[in-house]
């Protein structure tokens, strides 16, 4: 597990309250953020569930993003790897194998 200093950990991030119905990646984004949306139109063409989280309509999830080191959107968690910015490489190798 990997304390993240607000009470909440990455595993903790990972584990569903309901694990058909949520999925283990988040993107924390902000309104009117072009690479926001780039990194949702690609996480949708190659097949990946994601939840998407307003950081500047969540303080924690705000409080998260900066405890992780980011200060910029979108912020992607997924398991114990996250990176800010448009990713396309990193959204590839997300994709589930067929």
């Amino acid at each position: 597990m990997t304390d993240i200093g607000v009470g909440i950990t990455l595993s903790l991030l990972r584990q569903p309250v309901y694990p058909d119905k949520m999925p283990s990646i988040t993107v924390y984004s902000k309104p009117s953020c072009q690479a926001c949306r780039l990194t949702y139109k690609q996480l949708e063409k190659v097949g990946v569930d994601y939840r998407a989280v307003d950081i500047t309509e969540d303080p924690e999830a705000m409080e998260l993003v900066r405890r992780l080191g980011y200060l910029s959107a979108p912020v992607v968690v997924a398991g114990e790897e996250s990176w800010d910015g448009f990713r396309p490489d990193k959204i590839r190798a997300l994709a589930p194998s067929e």
